[in-house]
């Protein structure tokens, strides 16, 4: 990679930078590819050069990186193009290893979205993808996303305080990078030491779509932590609350100290106690002025996760 397209890279990312990193280093023949999530939106204001089109021709010497050249179908991005049919655009080499993203290479009639970086000398981004369907710039741009979750979990449009009686929905969405159509099989399953539920959910990502979120639901019965699970990912450590428990009933439950849910308007107290992780010291739900009080007294502290002076409860 050029030094100016390093550093137009570098910033054009800069506000980004919180959610992961775009840069290529090459230092000791070591290349740091690491890919920050992107959206559509963003794809259009980061890169220089935008093209629909196909590789017609590839030219690599030992040791370097690959010339592509770019049969252009459609210029998404930059007007001022004119009327050439193809473009030139440098890839990344193959022989320095890249940690993070895999170094993509492509191969004459490989037909996609290529992201350029550079003014007239250009080269193409990791981002850059390929189908082997006819898919257009819409549905190709459509695949970028950004930072979603890929399992997650919601109950009356939240995901911060669950409770039984009431449905919860997981949510799981289907990866579809190569965009061909795909059959798909996800198991779910929701546990706690006194509950279980499983479903498997079957269905098809059609052609030209990168990706497909699908749900399933569930309502707990027993309050207690419970495990999530879907497809290859899980997590353990949920809360589901009985509403209207006391702190007590839910801490015997085995709810987490800190998930522990108040109402009333009271707030939440975890008692000082080195014994335990922090998350699970011993709770109490009290009025803001007992509250203060007891910090005072280093009888106890506010769990991180509530707000400046613990978590308002209410339904």
């Amino acid at each position: 990679m050029t030094t100016d397209a390093k550093d137009a890279v570098k910033m054009k990312t800069s506000l980004l930078i919180l959610l992961a990193i775009v840069l290529t280093v090459i230092f000791s023949s070591v290349a740091y590819g690491l890919v920050m999530p992107m959206t559509a939106q963003e794809v259009l204001d980061e890169f220089d050069m935008i093209v629909l089109g196909t590789i017609t021709d590839k030219k690599q010497s030992e040791g370097n990186a690959p010339l592509y050249t770019m049969e252009i179908e459609e210029v998404v991005k930059q007007d001022s193009f004119g009327m050439s049919k193809s473009v030139l655009a440098i890839g990344c080499n193959q022989n320095i290893m890249h940690l993070g993203t895999p170094c993509p290479s492509y191969e004459i009639g490989d037909r996609g979205l290529f992201l350029l970086v550079g003014n007239n000398n250009y080269e193409v981004s990791f981002y850059s993808q390929v189908s082997k369907l006819n898919c257009t710039s819409k549905e190709f741009l459509a695949n970028y996303r950004g930072l979603e979750y890929g399992f997650f979990w919601t109950q009356d449009g939240q995901s911060k305080t669950f409770f039984t009686g009431k449905q919860i929905d997981m949510h799981y969405n289907v990866n579809n990078r190569d965009m061909t159509e795909k059959d798909y099989s996800v198991m779910f399953s929701a546990n706690s030491a006194k509950f279980e539920y499983s479903n498997v959910v079957n269905g098809t990502v059609n052609e030209c779509v990168g990706s497909k979120m699908i749900t399933t639901s569930f309502v707990p019965t027993v309050m207690g932590t419970y495990g999530f699970n879907a497809g290859s990912e899980g997590v353990y450590g949920i809360s589901i609350i009985d509403y209207g428990s006391t702190p007590l009933a839910q801490h015997k439950a085995g709810v987490h100290g800190q998930d522990t849910w108040c109402r009333d308007n009271l707030i939440l107290i975890l008692k000082n106690d080195n014994t335990k992780p922090r998350a699970d010291n011993y709770p109490a739900c009290v009025a803001k002025d007992t509250g203060a009080k007891l910090i005072e007294r280093n009888w106890g502290f506010v769990p991180p996760e509530s707000n400046a002076f613990g978590y308002l409860g209410g339904k």
